[in-house]
């Protein structure tokens, strides 16, 4: 089994400008989704878009995965390009936690219940209605030296 590394300098600087890039719409209980009904209205449709959660946009411009759309669950799913069979949430779960302090990321969204891990963190604060640029801010705060 390899061993974890962290995310590159480089991979973070992505991630954190493709977050606030406003290229992105984001959506909250899924990877990328299509939204149809919605009482949150940040998910308020306009067309078919996909819509990302922040995890999503870090499996997308990473490219973790590839995206294929279920039409019945109205959602993109995400077909392996590691070939690992993994969910590609979980390979990228050990490298955000070496990746990010998760105490001091804990500390930037207090509107959220305190989390025990990077991924259950970013998970909340994009469910928890931070912005995009919220949460690269908070990143950008807890990177490793």
């Amino acid at each position: 089994m390899k061993k974890a590394v962290r995310y590159t300098k480089e991979e973070v600087t992505l991630f954190l400008r493709e977050l606030r890039s406003g290229k992105y719409e984001q959506m909250d209980g899924t990877l990328c989704g299509q939204v149809i009904n919605s009482t949150n209205p940040k998910d308020i449709p306009d067309n078919d878009t996909p819509r990302f959660c922040c995890l999503g946009v870090l499996v997308d411009v990473l490219h973790v995965a590839d995206w294929v759309y279920n039409d019945v669950e109205y959602q993109w799913e995400t077909k392996y390009s590691d070939d690992t069979g993994s969910m590609p949430i979980d390979s990228i779960k050990a490298k955000l936690e070496l990746t990010f302090d998760k105490d001091k990321l804990n500390n930037c969204f207090p509107r959220i219940l305190r989390a025990f891990n990077v991924t259950s963190i970013l998970a909340e604060a994009n469910d928890g209605n931070y912005s995009f640029r919220e949460i690269a801010d908070g990143l950008r705060k807890s990177v490793r030296p």
